[in-house]
């Protein structure tokens, strides 16, 4: 890895973590055991978080935590799990999540409801 890539993945690493602090001290969620794994700035200016154990959190330009995707055996609509690797916002803009073990979940913006596509139908890891 070059050294300019290695800084700026530092760099991005400390500004997701700072940018979670902020957030979940606001939210009073407790991610002392989950940091941020990855992050993207929505078309309409939203965050989305990817964390490694408190699912997806979404903030708005104000960094109030507007929205918690997270994980619920007991609720369709759901993320595939609470540890999520990637997010990823499609020209449709459309997000995608991927889980760590569970599949991936595909939240169309006009549904408001996540729909989960368990690693079973077709994709490998």
């Amino acid at each position: 890895m070059k050294k300019d890539q290695a800084s700026e993945e530092t760099s991005l690493i400390t500004f997701i973590n700072d940018l979670i602090s902020k957030i979940v001290n606001a939210a009073s969620i407790d991610i002392s055991d989950g940091l941020g794994i990855d992050y993207i700035s929505t078309v309409d200016s939203n965050q989305w978080l990817a964390t490694h154990k408190h699912g997806v959190l979404v903030v708005n330009n104000s960094n109030e935590l507007i929205h918690q995707f997270y994980p619920s055996d007991k609720k369709q609509g759901t993320i595939p799990g609470s540890s999520i690797r990637k997010v990823f916002e499609d020209s449709d803009k459309n997000i995608w999540i991927a889980s760590e073990q569970n599949g991936i979940g595909f939240y169309p913006r006009s549904s408001g409801k996540v729909k989960n596509i368990p690693r079973a139908q077709g994709y490998s890891h």
